[in-house]
This record gives structure tokens, C-alpha cells and sequence, in this order.
């Protein structure tokens, strides 16, 4: 069995330099497995119909708004692009058994942007 392909865009590293979710441990990790001869595949932004499969459209909403209030999961500018390109990465790799190597994560955010009851948290804006 070959080595699984990794779901990767440079673009995940463009914002939140100043965050503790920064792009380091990303750009550090992406820099490792290239040396180690891994394959890159570049994640298509999941599509609106597959956000609303698992999330409210007020939430996704106000996450297109930048009315996301926590300040581990702050509003970033184009915070919403670049949680659907990351959500595409989580589709595409489980869709090839490969592993997505995105930020913003998205293990934390629930439906209505709460995971078990709480706000979106843990740096995380769509699953």
C-alpha cells in the first residue's frame, strides 16, 4: 500500500498569522511531508448544499457576515472562504482515504455553530 495523499492549499496559510491557530504548525508539517516524498492534492471549497447538510443557514449566515463573536474563533476576513475550502479538504480525503492538512479545523463546530451545546469553539467554523 502506498503512502496516503495529502489534501493541502497554500492558501490555508494566507491569514491569522498573529493567532495561536497560525499557519506554522501547518507550513511546518506541509514542509515535512514534501520532504518525504508525500503527494498534494488541492481541495475545491465545499458546496453551500454540502455546509447546509450539517449546518444551520443562520449560522452559516452569520459566519458569511464575520458575526462570529468567541475569540478563539475569531471573524477573520474571508473566515468563510477559507472554512469551505477546508471543509473541502475533509470531503476530498475522506473521499480518497487521504489526510487533509487545512486550517481553519472544523472537528468543533456544530450545527448551529455550537458542538454539544456550546459555541463555535476550539478555533473551528464548519465541519
Amino acid at each position: 500500500m502506498g503512502k496516503p495523499k495529502i489534501v493541502f492549499s497554500k492558501k490555508c496559510l494566507e491569514y491569522g498569522l498573529w493567532h495561536i491557530e497560525g499557519p506554522m504548525r501547518v507550513k511546518r508539517a506541509y514542509e515535512i511531508l514534501k520532504d518525504r516524498g508525500y503527494e498534494f492534492i488541492e481541495p475545491e471549497p465545499a458546496s453551500e448544499e454540502d455546509i447546509l447538510r450539517v449546518h444551520d443557514p443562520d449560522y452559516v449566515d452569520r459566519l458569511k457576515m464575520g458575526l462570529i463573536e468567541d475569540p478563539d474563533t475569531p471573524a477573520y476576513e474571508g473566515i468563510y472562504e477559507y472554512a469551505r475550502l477546508s471543509a473541502g479538504g475533509a470531503i476530498l480525503a475522506a473521499m480518497i482515504n487521504g489526510f487533509s492538512l487545512m486550517r481553519p479545523p472544523g472537528h468543533h463546530a456544530g450545527r448551529r455553530g455550537a458542538a454539544l451545546g456550546a459555541h463555535t469553539l476550539g478555533f473551528c467554523y464548519l465541519n
